[in-house]
């Protein structure tokens, strides 16, 4: 049975499995002049997402919510998690959020956000001896 407060799971042959609470996978990718941030959040509905930007950094939090089953049967594992959450990624330079774009679908969330790649500086010439 498991132990909504730690996510323990004990299993009928007395065995432990502990798994940490709901992290959301993410990727980030620069794409020209745009960063595009997803995450696979599978089994939530928009109203359950939060999106903010705050201090060169975008934050994603929200809460998944437990199915309750009833079963005549005892349960033998339960590895679905559920709580709150919270992933910050941080921007680059110069990217502009008060011009970002969120789209969900499918169970996962894309944000795109200008960010014009700035100059990465120039690379100097190594000369022998």
């Amino acid at each position: 049975m498991a132990n909504p407060r730690t996510n323990e799971v004990t299993r009928t042959d007395g065995h432990q499995n502990v798994h940490g609470p709901f992290s959301p996978r993410i990727d980030v990718m620069q794409h020209d002049d745009k960063v595009v941030i997803r995450a696979d959040l599978p089994g939530l509905e928009s109203k359950d997402i939060r999106v903010t930007c705050d201090r060169g950094a975008l934050i994603i939090e929200g809460e998944r919510h437990s199915e309750r089953v009833e079963q005549e049967s005892e349960m033998l594992r339960v590895e679905r998690t559920h709580g709150r959450f919270q992933r910050v990624i941080a921007l680059p330079e110069g990217a502009d959020a008060a011009n970002a774009n969120a789209h969900f679908e499918n169970g996962v969330l894309e944000i795109t956000i200008p960010a014009p790649l700035k100059d990465r500086g120039k690379q100097i010439e190594i000369k022998p001896g």
